[in-house]
């Protein structure tokens, strides 16, 4: 039974590491498009990917493995205000 928990996280794993890779891979082309397109500065051009690249995680991890990050979660909600505080300011 145990075995097969094992093998089960470990599937889950592999997909939450391809759904990493991906995801990093379509912040940074996001970046590139909102720095290129929209002409926003380099700071909210790689804050506003990052904070959608931590919700991706989050919902992945949980979604294939079962756990949820509490750290990715803090990191979301610390980028989503930031986000938003600097759009505010602005």
């Amino acid at each position: 039974m145990e075995e097969q928990r094992g093998a089960e996280y470990e599937a889950g794993m592999q997909k939450f590491f391809m759904v990493n890779y991906l995801s990093a891979g379509l912040a940074w082309a996001l970046a590139a498009l909102l720095d290129i397109v929209f002409h926003l500065e380099s700071f909210p051009s790689m804050l506003i990917p990052a904070c959608g690249l931590c919700l991706v995680l989050v919902l992945a991890k949980w979604r294939f493995t079962g756990e949820f990050s509490k750290a990715g979660f803090v990191a979301f909600s610390i980028g989503l205000v930031l986000t938003v505080v600097y759009f505010i300011l602005k």
